[in-house]
């Protein structure tokens, strides 16, 4: 829960973060349900749930947080004027949902990289990780600032004792912030496979048969179980 003080806090942030939050969906809607929910705008449709702001407070949990590297998609600069809407209408978001819809359905989720220049407000706009780890290894400030925004994300939160990185590179970047950063070290930090990673079915097939026939699970199906195991195997249920 939140308070309606720290979620008008926390909306400095609206274009950059979101909430495990969607609207139901119908099965049969494959608009809704593959990738073609990231194809010309599709899901602004489904972000109805960000106008009514007493109802999403009263969903919000806030034990937990996600965090991803960076975005996924260069910021369209407000063009469609929907807030909340990283990680909601990317080509494979629809495979976080189906993940994180039972237990972590209300959760906060946010990039650790948002600013290429904090000060000025500059967006981040490099979407591929291996240019922004490079990028951050010849400039430590990007890094350094960007973490300085995470904390006070989760400051405002106040109650967060998870984090789930989304992706190993954004796990080695918040454990090394952890070192030296005292709030992040009062926080178990775990991580899962990108949901966005091109071989989850490869990764899926290779290690996890015990599960059965892949070749009969969605795309999605796949990321919930190797989400759900991934976790198992660093103590969360």
């Amino acid at each position: 829960m939140i308070s309606k003080k720290d979620f008008e806090r926390l909306k400095k942030y609206q274009d950059t973060s979101s909430w495990c939050v969607w609207e139901k969906w119908n099965k049969d809607d494959k608009e809704y349900t593959s990738n073609l929910y990231g194809k010309d705008n599709a899901w602004v449709k489904h972000m109805a749930w960000t106008k009514d702001e007493d109802g999403l407070i009263k969903k919000i949990k806030t034990s937990c947080v996600f965090v991803a590297l960076n975005a996924s998609g260069k910021p369209d600069d407000g063009k469609t004027n929907v807030p909340w809407s990283n990680f909601h209408s990317g080509k494979n978001d629809y495979v976080l949902r189906y993940a994180l819809w039972d237990d972590y359905y209300g959760s906060y989720i946010t990039d650790i990289i948002k600013y290429k220049d904090v000060k000025k407000e500059i967006r981040y706009k490099e979407t591929n990780s291996s240019a922004v780890r490079k990028d951050i290894e010849e400039n430590p400030a990007i890094l350094r600032d960007n973490i300085q925004i995470l904390n006070d994300e989760i400051a405002i939160l106040k109650d967060v004792e998870i984090i789930i990185a989304l992706g190993r590179d954004a796990y080695d970047f918040l454990i090394k912030a952890q070192e030296d950063n005292p709030l992040l070290k009062t926080m178990k930090i775990v991580w899962v496979c990108h949901y966005s990673d091109r071989y989850v079915k490869w990764y899926y097939k290779n290690k996890k048969k015990g599960y059965g026939d892949y070749q009969n699970i969605s795309r999605a199906e796949c990321y919930k179980r190797i989400f759900i195991e991934q976790l198992k195997e660093q103590g969360l249920k």
